[in-house]
């Protein structure tokens, strides 16, 4: 509507931004009725925040090459509201283990072990709120999750205003395809919960659990990203950035002769220091 041009996107896009006049577009029927986000976390991190973020992470990478990190290529990073289904439930679960205690001790004539065996019951309810599982098939699940965590503190009523300046998805994928991989957080953080309350024990085997979930309620959410792609020896490499915390997440690539050179200064240095402990121990 601002200058007449027409945008192409898939049937997920909900907002973009013109590449002709820079002015924000907003798709309202991607998120009208049914479609409608609960609640929206807006950007923290701006775009400038962002990149100080990844070129600061990016220090810490070992042997990075030097054409890697152009000022061009990070000025390229997006701002995208990703769809995300949130779940809340309560886990109810029982748990038995075996316990060891192992205790050790000697005279002068025999060492001595002793080993207690226990057997322990666990039982009760973890409460579960918020755990996000991406419902856009365009984003790894490696990366969304990895960028966690958010403070849901800043949530706000969803509001298209939010979305301005912004690319937005609507989910693909729906809440019942992503139930599973909630469960599976779920039970895997139950499992560690309960694990800690045997810790005194030497050694501990479970033996059996058993998990049941309910009051379970499911929220549709956009949550802010930040994302990055550059294209390094025909090799894209990703990274998403949290537009809350600044949290950055990807892989860098390594510069071989760099590398290289780092063990081959090293051996050097180890062969000299050899070289002369070597002469002071034969003069």
């Amino acid at each position: 509507p601002s200058c007449g041009a027409e945008i192409t996107g898939d049937d997920t896009m909900g907002s973009t931004i013109c590449p002709y006049c820079g002015n924000g577009n907003i798709i309202q029927e991607q998120f009208k009725g049914t479609l409608e986000p609960d609640y929206i976390i807006p950007f923290k991190i701006s775009k400038k925040s962002a990149m100080e973020a990844f070129e600061e992470d990016s220090k810490k990478a070992p042997f990075l090459p030097n054409l890697f990190k152009s000022r061009k290529k990070i000025e390229e990073m997006s701002g995208l509201y990703v769809p995300f289904w949130t779940f809340d439930c309560k886990c109810n679960a029982d748990f038995i283990y075996r316990g060891e205690r192992v205790m050790t001790w000697s005279d002068s004539d025999y060492n001595y072990t002793k080993t207690d065996y226990y057997k322990l019951f666990r039982s009760g309810t973890v409460e579960f709120a918020n755990i996000p599982v991406d419902g856009s098939q365009k984003i790894d699940n490696v990366y969304t999750e990895a960028v966690e965590p958010y403070n849901y503190d800043d949530a706000v009523k969803f509001d298209e205003a939010y979305l301005s300046g912004y690319l937005a998805d609507k989910y693909d994928v729906p809440a019942e395809e992503c139930e599973g991989r909630a469960n599976e957080r779920v039970k895997n953080s139950t499992q560690s919960i309960f694990r800690e309350t045997t810790s005194t024990y030497t050694g501990v085997h479970e033996e059996n659990s058993s998990m049941s979930f309910s009051d379970g309620k499911i929220r549709y959410a956009l949550l802010p990203v930040w994302m990055l792609n550059i294209k390094y020896e025909n090799k894209l490499y990703k990274f998403a950035i949290n537009g809350q915390t600044g949290k950055v997440i990807g892989e860098y690539p390594i510069d071989k002769k760099k590398k290289w050179m780092f063990f081959a200064k090293a051996a050097g240095i180890s062969y000299a220091i050899a070289a002369v402990i070597a002469w002071f121990l034969l003069s």
